[in-house]
């Protein structure tokens, strides 16, 4: 969700949901036109705690929309924005991880770095969701 993936548009960005597995990642679910904040409730279905997404732009009508694991994934699109945020959901990200700016390295190597360019916000907090 940092606005340079592909995946983000006038509604939002995809969020990518994994597991992780002995081999890698499962993925269950990608969720279209998402904003930060994302939070996870403390309510589980089929195994799975339910993300609490923002919802805006792109001709949706802003708010907050709790989704479901169906058992085989998360709905590819957030829904009706009916959701209330409620004093026990966790944050998960807070704001969009911030876009990357070049930096030259006047060091002796002269080689490019790239710094992140902060807002005013605090840094992006970012945890794991644990069934």
């Amino acid at each position: 969700m940092n606005g340079k993936s592909g995946h983000v548009g006038s509604g939002g960005a995809t969020l990518f949901v994994l597991k992780g597995t002995a081999g890698g990642f499962e993925s269950l679910g990608s969720i279209r036109v998402v904003s930060a904040p994302i939070h996870a409730r403390k309510s589980v279905s089929n195994g799975f705690r339910d993300p609490l997404v923002t919802v805006s732009g792109g001709g949706a009508e802003a708010g907050l929309s709790a989704l479901q694991f169906d058992g085989k994934a998360y709905p590819a699109s957030p829904g009706e924005a009916a959701a209330k945020q409620e004093e026990t959901d966790e944050l998960l990200f807070c704001e969009p991880t911030p876009p990357l700016v070049e930096k030259r390295n006047t060091a002796r190597h002269h080689l490019p770095g790239f710094q992140p360019e902060l807002s005013q916000r605090q840094p992006p907090d970012r945890h794991a969701i644990r069934p």
